[in-house]
């Protein structure tokens, strides 16, 4: 609830002084993040193969983006 709480928050700010585009971020596989992310709008724009590591293993970094 809290990362639902805070996205709500900060697009609503992002509105309020104009700004354009949000973006975000996602280290692959994260589904509750891309519900998350997919609740507010915003469509998976690219993939970053294996350009992050967690846990001792190469992760792939999801680009989202919210066009305002």
């Amino acid at each position: 609830g809290i990362g639902t709480e805070l996205y709500a928050r900060l697009t609503e700010l992002s509105k309020e002084i104009g700004a354009h585009l949000l973006i975000g971020i996602v280290a692959s596989p994260n589904p509750q993040s891309r519900r998350l992310h997919e609740k507010f709008g915003f469509k998976q724009v690219g993939c970053l193969k294996e350009a992050g590591y967690k846990f001792n293993t190469y992760i792939d970094i999801e680009i989202w983006q919210l066009i305002l």
